[in-house]
């Protein structure tokens, strides 16, 4: 396994996996501590997707493409049966999220995205994951939990193939959520 250069929490299988996730979006996990994110899924999935959005941008199009990102925000919420406090918790973490790419990263320095959009959409990415997404842990045999990845639930055969494309290191259904390749 090859490590990120810079910090203790992404492995990869080789130096140009490494790269490529660094290009990517590694250089904004890298510098924030992931006991502090919902372990880089919320993180990601809004990297990527604004820099999708942003690409698209370039081509003449002001919106996400209809395939890749547009289908993981479309994803169900089930914001609408969420309680007050649990719609604070989440604010809370997309907030969180907020202030550590805002404050730990250069991404909105490189990016001309609106900063109430992006509240918005990694609010929405926070309600995706906790809705779509499962934590996978290991036990030894003294039961002790050891945290393994996040898992993102597509059940869309079309759209997992289609997520693989647009959003590498995103793993679905059965694949662990990690920087491995």
């Amino acid at each position: 396994m090859v490590p990120c250069k810079n910090c203790a929490s992404a492995l990869y299988c080789s130096d140009t996996c490494r790269n490529l996730a660094f290009d990517s979006h590694h250089q904004y996990e890298c510098n924030i501590d992931p006991s502090l994110l919902e372990r880089d899924v919320v993180l990601r999935l809004t990297v990527l997707g604004i820099k999708e959005y942003e690409q698209n941008k370039k081509l003449g199009q002001d919106k996400f493409p209809s395939c890749g990102y547009e289908d993981i925000y479309h994803l169900k919420t089930n914001e609408d049966k969420r309680d007050d406090a649990y719609l604070f918790e989440i604010a809370v973490t997309a907030g969180a999220t907020f202030h550590a790419l805002k404050y730990c990263t250069k991404f909105l320095e490189e990016t001309t995205f609106d900063e109430n959009k992006l509240k918005e959409i990694i609010f929405r990415n926070v309600l995706i994951q906790r809705t779509n997404g499962v934590t996978v842990y290991k036990s030894d045999v003294n039961m002790k939990r050891e945290f393994v990845g996040n898992v993102l639930y597509a059940f869309s055969k079309s759209l997992q193939s289609l997520l693989r494309l647009k959003l590498p290191g995103l793993f679905l259904r059965n694949e662990i959520y990690s920087d491995s390749c």
